[in-house]
């Protein structure tokens, strides 16, 4: 989306940068997080027991001492429309 924008302002100016981050999470935030996707299969679903195993096979993997670090983007755009 952020490499089209020009075309939803024709004529007009686009400007983005990015933010380079990383995010520290513990199993309870990246469980918290995982779960507030739309697409999460919630408790009840008969996908979401697989779900939780795969999070926690994953952050037992790429965890350290208890955190899992994410690198993040944070995208910046502002645009004007031609007058």
């Amino acid at each position: 989306m952020h490499d089209k924008l020009e075309t939803l302002f024709p004529g007009g100016e686009v400007r983005q940068t990015t933010i380079a981050g990383k995010q520290k999470l513990t199993r309870d935030v990246l469980t918290g997080q995982a779960m507030s996707y739309s697409m999460a299969p919630l408790p009840g679903d008969p996908r979401h027991a697989a779900f939780m195993q795969a999070l926690e096979e994953f952050f037992q993997r790429f965890s350290d001492n208890g955190l899992l670090t994410q690198p993040t983007t944070c995208w910046i755009s502002c645009c004007r429309f031609a007058s």
